[in-house]
């Protein structure tokens, strides 16, 4: 007779507050060490399409995976650089892939593989790490012997919230060094199973010398599964001049990790078409790039437009581009896009052009928003550079010609209800010059044109007013940072001229600003504005039209300036006073309020405070109190204004987020 005796071994976790105390000892000192690094790294990604539909079209970068084959393989071999100040530059020296066209699909994913688990945040802006001493009180952690010199230390986040995740360590815990870890999360779509392996050299223990991800991706019904590996400890280095060479044998040299039968399958899918690069094709790459990729329209519409050559480069956000489009009820729907580029002249860094311009489009009002910068750097030493921008900037509103007619015009009081005689659109060119010689101080000096048009030139016209005024004024502007960490003051003179192209105006303008933000630990956030301008003098001016204080009709993302604006002033309170005093607050964290909700608050990645407040001649103090937040869709705020204590609005102002890491 057989006798089963079950045997069953328990091991008991527990708290451990010492071995957590040392990892994070540990953490410290190394990043004390970390210096900029450069490493050879190995890269492979396979993709397998569980459910797709048209939508997937729509994603950055997975345009070409959204028809055709269902699974893909991309590999590259890649020189990576790692800052002092955790910046990081991936150069893609060689490719091999069956994507057609050799895109490169979910980009987002690969920064994950190099994740700095020391550091306060996993990746730069997102994701706390359980490994440093700030996020100690959002996690819990347990520990459980695994040997004489190893434990194993769990991590649980106190919340569930998209910020934080879930997994385990092995720490030697003797010295605190983290030598594996298994982390779990979800953010942006993306749910995610690292495992890394950590050497012994300060950079290798702080980014993995090996790590695996294994996920999914997904979007409106679509699904995607995904194995990514890297292997950074690659000996052989390459000069930079070879980037981007397409050569599926070279890469079968370089490979560090051997195919699996599913990988090998996928290139014989593909074996026909591929045609080996050879190294004089590096030239040829770089001397194509600077052409726009025509070669799907469709993924031009949802991805960036790019191009380099060893002059220059250049970017053009998507065309369709949910990030920018923006809504508010006092100013409607907008949408923007962004053009930006770089031409060095011979290829040197001293002698260049640049340009960052904006584009965009207010349905509500019917109007083509630009603003054109572009710029010309010529004395590095001084960071000195010219600049020339062209816009037609925001709309600008006053009363004060309407207040004429109905003085000269009495008996047309009632007639002139369904007319606008306030509201212009602003064309504007401004040409400075830029000096910086320390880091704390700047002088830009130069002049700004303005040609202000009536919206509805045939209503002033009807009564005898001219529909277009125009003004010249010379301008300096100072900007000091008296020491490190100090607040950004800025003072700024302008003097209208007039009989200088065209200008009827004549005035003098000062306005001083202070701005200040302040960078606590756990991704919390204080941002503060203060400010105040005047006019020293004002003859035959109508338009009190401020540089610091005025209204934006483009729409603001989360990471653009929102902090700074006032949401519900009406368009014409920002020109009825010949001076103003302002300040703006907010304070932003993870998790604050809303973060903490069941279910929705897991997908909360930030919340802010809003605190604003003006005052104007003959009017009450004007106050405006919001709360808001993003996520991966949009970002949403809510606002309330007073007039000195009195209620007076209520609104919201939202942008979409969708693919805003990506």
């Amino acid at each position: 007779m057989a006798v089963f005796i079950p045997n069953f071994v328990c091991a008991h976790e527990r708290s451990d507050t010492s071995l957590v105390e040392r990892v994070f000892h540990y953490g410290e000192q190394s990043l004390q060490r970390v210096d900029s690094q450069s490493v050879n790294a190995y890269t492979k990604c396979t993709y397998r399409t569980e459910r797709r539909n048209f939508t997937l079209m729509a994603v950055p970068s997975m345009y070409e995976i959204s028809q055709g084959r269902r699974n893909y393989i991309d590999e590259a071999y890649s020189r990576i650089t790692f800052y002092a100040d955790k910046k990081m530059r991936m150069q893609r020296q060689y490719l091999s892939s069956t994507i057609p066209h050799y895109r490169h699909s979910l980009p987002t994913i690969t920064p994950y593989l190099m994740v700095r688990i020391y550091d306060m945040t996993l990746l730069p802006g997102f994701l706390l790490s359980p490994f440093h001493r700030s996020n100690r009180k959002l996690y819990r952690y347990k520990t459980l012997n695994t040997g004489n010199t190893w434990q194993r230390l769990t991590f649980q986040p106190k919340i569930n919230n998209t910020q934080l995740v879930k997994g385990y360590a092995i720490v030697d815990k003797r010295t605190g060094k983290v030598e594996r870890t298994v982390i779990d999360g979800e953010y942006d779509m993306i749910h995610f199973h690292i495992n890394t392996e950590h050497g012994e050299r300060v950079m290798s223990s702080l980014i993995p010398e090996r790590s695996t991800i294994n996920g999914t991706f997904t979007f409106l019904g679509n699904k995607l599964s995904f194995k990514y590996i890297g292997d950074f400890t690659c000996p052989t280095t390459f000069p930079d001049s070879i980037d981007g060479v397409r050569d599926p044998r070279k890469m079968r040299e370089l490979r560090t990790d051997s195919l699996t039968d599913f990988e090998k399958e996928l290139y014989k899918e593909v074996e026909p078409k591929e045609e080996p690069a050879k190294e004089t094709d590096t030239v040829k790459t770089e001397q194509k790039q600077f052409k726009i990729p025509w070669e799907d329209i469709g993924d031009q519409l949802i991805s960036s437009i790019r191009g380099r050559n060893k002059n220059g480069e250049f970017r053009i956000s998507p065309i369709v581009n949910p990030q920018y489009i923006g809504y508010s009820p006092s100013r409607g729907l907008s949408y923007k896009m962004r053009v930006s580029g770089e031409y060095r002249i011979k290829n040197q860094q001293t002698n260049k052009f640049s340009t960052n311009s904006t584009l965009g489009y207010n349905f509500k009002q019917r109007l083509f928003y630009f603003t054109a910068p572009m710029q010309y750097h010529y004395l590095p030493d001084w960071k000195g550079y010219v600049e020339l921008s062209i816009g037609n900037g925001n709309r600008i509103s006053h009363n004060s010609i309407e207040n004429e007619i109905k003085d000269e015009f009495p008996d047309s009081i009632e007639a002139m209800k369904d007319r606008d005689l306030t509201t212009f659109n602003d064309f504007h060119v401004s040409l400075t010059n830029h000096y910086s010689r320390h880091d704390w101080l700047s002088i830009d000096f130069g002049a700004i044109f303005h040609r202000r048009k009536a919206v509805k030139s045939a209503d002033l016209r009807r009564f005898g007013k001219p529909d277009t005024y125009y003004s010249f004024a010379p301008m300096a502007e100072v900007k000091l940072t008296p020491f490190k960490g100090a607040p950004l003051l800025t003072i700024n003179y302008e003097r209208g001229i007039t009989r200088l192209f065209g200008s009827n105006m004549s005035y003098g303008k000062v306005e001083a600003d202070a701005s200040w933000i302040k960078n606590f630990a756990r991704l919390e956030q204080i941002s503060v504005r203060a400010g105040g301008g005047f006019y020293t003098e004002k003859h035959n001016v109508y338009f009190v039209d401020y540089n610091k204080f005025r209204s934006n009709n483009l729409p603001n993302g989360w990471d653009d300036d929102w902090s700074g604006q006032f949401q519900l002033l009406d368009n014409q309170w920002y020109n009825v006073s010949p001076y103003y005093l302002r300040a703006n607050f907010t304070f932003e964290a993870p998790m604050l309020f809303l973060s903490w909700a069941p279910i929705a608050g897991h997908y909360v990645e930030l919340e802010r405070i809003y605190a604003s407040t003006v005052s104007l001649a003959h009017t009450r103090p004007y106050f405006e109190l919001g709360y808001g937040f993003t996520c991966r869709a949009f970002s949403l705020a809510c606002f309330a204004s007073f007039l000195n204590t009195r209620f007076k609005k209520f609104g919201i102002e939202m942008t979409f987020e969708l693919f805003h890491h990506w």
